[in-house]
């Protein structure tokens, strides 16, 4: 291999890995989260609606089907709550590219059970999360579950 080809192979090289992103590369949006109720009774359900927001000055291609919640959910303490989803998934992605100020819902319906299916009783923080730690989640909001 010549000196120049060489070069030119690894030059190539570094421009391949410069221009490579991750799929989940989301800079420039906002997540927000909001719920149905901040208080809700042991037996009801609760809507969560997780809005994530481009504000990017271009669009942006997300996931737009999701394998769990879009959200996650932790004590006051900040521990993390694990919730008992279903874990089958579609294998076929389905994406949305949000313009510059355009936005899209994810709705999920939680019935304040977590993993093991005990009801949580108590004050909680909601945070919307749909890409599990690859974007800034939102400001948390808090639910009390009522016994």
């Amino acid at each position: 291999m010549t000196k120049s080809r060489g070069w030119t192979i690894l030059c190539g090289m570094l421009v391949a890995l410069a221009s490579c992103r991750s799929p989940l590369a989301l800079e420039g949006l906002t997540i927000s989260v909001a719920v149905s109720s901040d208080e809700v009774s042991v037996g009801e359900s609760v809507t969560i609606t997780t809005i994530i927001r481009n504000d990017a000055w271009k669009p942006v291609t997300i996931a737009a089907n999701k394998c769990g919640p879009a959200f996650r959910v932790t004590t006051v303490m900040g521990t993390d709550v694990p919730l008992g989803y279903p874990t089958a998934c579609t294998l076929v992605a389905q994406s949305v590219t949000l313009a510059p100020g355009e936005g899209f819902r994810f709705l999920d319906v939680w019935d304040g059970r977590d993993r093991s299916g005990a009801q949580l009783v108590g004050v909680y923080r909601v945070i919307g999360d749909p890409f599990s730690g690859y974007s800034r989640p939102s400001a948390p909001v808090a639910l009390r579950w009522l016994e």
